[in-house]
């Protein structure tokens, strides 16, 4: 029976080539999408997943006054204290990021491209548990151990440095502060893992750096904890909350509650702020299965209609069939039969398509995904899809041939008004699906053009930064004069951090302050020039001056959004004290977008600094050299001339500002090159399916065609006579998307501060792209018709 089953298939496939070549190819474009959208959710889903104790492992997340949402930022002493008080609690740690350093190899060693030294970002401070917790194989050092004598590597580092993961013994320097033993080497962390690190050192170095690290009220940790199984995480975050509370008066008074993230929701969990791990986003995972949903249907839909187009020859063979004692059941396996038979033969298509584009693929979503044929998540996946894919696409064919009466099916007006009803549906299914993803391109594209572009109240462009390291530290004055010698030079400044960032912020107090109020200030220190070479403006008061003395203990600057929350309505003069800091207000800045668009602007207190070797400036601080557009190359060869002057133990790295900025909008690049693409291939699916349904309904009238033409009728009346139809349907089809694109893209721009508005025009230029596809596709059959001899066409039948 099977066997007959497929037997008619290929012979139905053979006798219409034109129309099954639309249908298995609309078919094989909507699965080979979904097979590409299907690899990146699993691969989004499977972060985390390799680790042993994965069930029982959270971070501890924090909620209080004075953060801004959810933090993933917890104090220095939590993690040790609640293993030691809280019986639920298994074990903790705690991990900080380093910011960018510069490592070298001790010794004669030279790693890759024959070079010693380089800079390095993923590298944590962490306590020793940390390797125990989560699985991360060592191939050689003892995990018990092996942060007590030194550093733990990864191996794609050993081999960097060293060219071997041999390494036991050997040191790597750090900064030029130190050289550290490597007593550790482990397998490279897994790409679908929220850690990134490469290098760690033990915790107990942040006490060099950050001497108040270790307290129950600086939050700059990232904690972790195991519980044990069956543990009630609500529970345990209680006893966190109660803990840190009772241990800090700070505490009590600002923290909100914690909350124990599970290990597995960390990744795609974004709103959660402050973390310094990979990030993913759960919504993405939402947008594109219904990205793959929607051109799968559109594929779907295809088949459905073309199947159901040829009614009349179809149903006269069914007729026949039921008259010599076929049952429903038995028509609708045959149907389902041949869907799925096309489905197979579309489905290895797809999987060629798959192959094809995949490396583009990666490119877009920066993975490094693969097809695997061995794969049981991936086969039973793909089988299930084929076997979906098949029913979908076949169901309705088969229900409505299979309710066909015998002596209905032998008259021709009967059949040829059948199905008008259905199809006219599905292409407004059809057109409705692909006029929500091009506004929705549209909108995310705008938005992204929108963040790029937008004025950020600061000189961002011709900008170049240089980390502070080392002798360009302790010796910033001089390299400063150095760079301003160069002619494309035009001003240097320096702040203690990259724009993008900050790395400290604490609640001030301020003259005629309510101590009531929650308020917390990001503090920059900066140097005299800053100001000047990012061009901010000074709009009320003056800007730092050697010309006043006091400025370098007692003056700040700060920002019109900080004047707003103090609620100050004369700051000029205004007392101000920080933690570091007892002086006055002498100038204020219009307000700009340090951060992503995405954030509001935040309250900013400018304060002076001359101390540019401390660690925290030679750890975070940031160069700015503002240098005059063109002769681009020759500049920075002049800087780095400079800076190897100064720094002949360091390797030169640079980027432009401007450059961080668009760094900042990558997932939203990334959105947008997805949606145009995959939107692309559906207005393809989409017009394979008008192709095919215009060349069967001008088959149709053929006849009347020829009649129209001997009366007189000309080219233009025959083309809106075919397209008539179709430009009802796709009016039907905006009046349904426009509502629909609307309130989604409504939401989306409004989890960003500063975002466009959405336009009437996005909307009519949708519609527009849809109608002009649809009638340039619809008029390559319907010009032929018309132009065709009237004769001929009388003859049809």
């Amino acid at each position: 029976m099977l066997k007959n089953y497929f037997k008619i298939a290929f012979r139905n496939l053979i006798r219409k080539k034109v129309f099954s070549f639309i249908n298995i190819l609309g078919l094989a474009i909507g699965m080979a999408c979904t097979i590409l959208i299907l690899l990146w959710v699993q691969d989004e889903l499977s972060y985390d997943d390799f680790n042993v104790n994965k069930d029982n492992l959270y971070r501890v997340d924090y909620i209080g006054k004075y953060f801004s949402g959810m933090s993933a930022c917890s104090p220095g002493l939590l993690g040790p204290e609640s293993k030691k008080v809280i019986p639920e609690v298994i074990d903790a740690a705690r991990m900080l990021k380093r910011p960018k350093m510069v490592v070298k190899a001790v010794g004669d060693e030279k790693g890759k491209n024959n070079q010693t030294a380089f800079y390095e970002s993923n590298y944590y401070l962490v306590d020793p548990s940390l390797f125990k917790m989560f699985t991360l194989p060592f191939i050689y050092g003892n995990p018990e151990t092996a942060l007590d004598n030194g550093m733990v590597i990864t191996k794609s580092i050993a081999l960097k440095y060293f060219g071997t993961t041999d390494v036991l013994g050997k040191r790597l320097n750090v900064n030029n502060w130190f050289d550290i033993n490597i007593s550790g080497v482990i397998e490279d962390i897994p790409e679908n893992s929220h850690l990134n690190g490469e290098l760690f050192s033990r915790l107990e170095d942040l006490k060099r750096f950050f001497p108040g690290g270790f307290t129950w009220s600086n939050a700059i940790h990232q904690t972790y904890v195991q519980l044990a199984p069956n543990s009630n995480p609500k529970v345990v975050a209680e006893k966190l909350a109660k803990l840190n509370k009772d241990n800090d008066r700070f505490v009590a008074e600002n923290l909100k509650r914690i909350y124990l993230q599970p290990l597995r929701d960390i990744y795609l969990d974004s709103d959660v702020t402050g973390g310094t791990v990979k990030q993913g986003d759960r919504k993405y995972v939402y947008i594109f299965s219904l990205i793959a949903l929607l051109i799968l249907l559109i594929g779907c839909i295809n088949f459905v209609n073309l199947s159901t187009a040829h009614t009349a020859a179809r149903a006269r063979s069914i007729g026949m069939l039921k008259i010599i004692g076929a049952n429903k059941g038995t028509l609708v396996k045959q149907i389902l039969g041949e869907s799925i038979f096309m489905s197979i033969i579309a489905a290895l298509l797809a999987v060629l398509i798959v192959e094809l584009v995949l490396p583009l693929f990666n490119s877009f979503t920066e993975k490094h995904l693969i097809l695997s044929y061995n794969n049981s998540y991936q086969l039973v996946a793909f089988l299930s899809l084929i076997l979906l894919t098949g029913f979908v696409a076949g169901i309705i064919p088969a229900i409505y041939f299979s309710n066909f009466k015998p002596i209905q099916t032998f008259r021709s007006k009967w059949i040829g008004s059948r199905s008008g009803g259905l199809r006219r549906s599905l292409v407004i299914i059809q057109f409705v699906a692909s006029i929500f993803l091009i506004i929705v391109t549209s909108v995310i594209s705008n938005q992204l053009d929108f963040m790029r572009d937008k004025k950020l109240g600061f000189k961002k462009d011709n900008v170049v930064c240089l980390p502070v390291k080392a002798n360009v530290a302790s010796h910033y004055q001089s390299f400063r004069n150095e760079l301003l010698k160069q002619r494309n030079i035009i001003n240097v400044g320096i702040k203690n951090s990259l724009t993008t960032q900050a790395i400290n912020n604490t609640r001030p107090w301020w003259e005629g302050e309510d101590p009531n109020k929650e308020f917390i200030s990001e503090i920059d220190e900066v140097d005299y020039n800053f100001i000047n070479t990012l061009s901010l403006k000074i709009i009320e008061g003056r800007n730092f001056s050697k010309e006043f003395p006091t400025d370098l203990s007692k003056a700040f600057i700060i920002n019109e959004e900080a004047v707003r929350e103090m609620e100050l309505k004369n700051p000029i003069g205004t007392r101000l004290k920080t933690a570091d800091k007892d002086g006055f207000i002498i100038g204020v800045v219009k307000d700009v977008n340090f951060r992503s668009l995405r954030d509001p602007i935040k309250p900013i207190i400018f304060n002076l600094t001359n101390n540019f070797a401390d660690d925290v400036m030679n750890l975070f601080g940031v160069i700015y050299i503002s240098i005059k557009p063109g002769e681009v190359t020759r500049t920075i060869k002049a800087i780095k001339s400079t800076w190897e002057k100064f720094n002949p133990g360091y390797p030169f790295e640079y980027n432009f500002l401007d450059e961080t900025y668009n760094n900042l909008y990558q997932s939203e690049e990334r959105l947008a090159n997805i949606f145009g693409t995959f939107t692309s291939l559906a207005l393809f699916v989409t017009i394979l399916g008008l192709f095919g349904l215009a060349s069967f309904m001008t088959e149709q009238r053929t006849k009347e065609i020829g009649i129209r033409k001997v009366m007189g009728a000309s080219v233009i009346n025959i083309l809106s006579l075919l397209s008539g139809s179709f430009t009802k349907w796709l009016i039907i089809a905006n009046i349904i998307a426009w509502p629909a694109a609307w309130f989604a893209m409504y939401s989306w721009l409004h989890s960003y501060a500063y975002h466009m508005n959405i336009n009437l025009l996005m909307f009519i230029t949708a519609g527009s792209i849809t109608l002009i596809i649809t009638l340039l596709t619809v008029s390559l059959i319907a010009i032929k018709a018309a132009t065709a001899n009237p004769v001929k066409s009388l003859r049809y039948e």
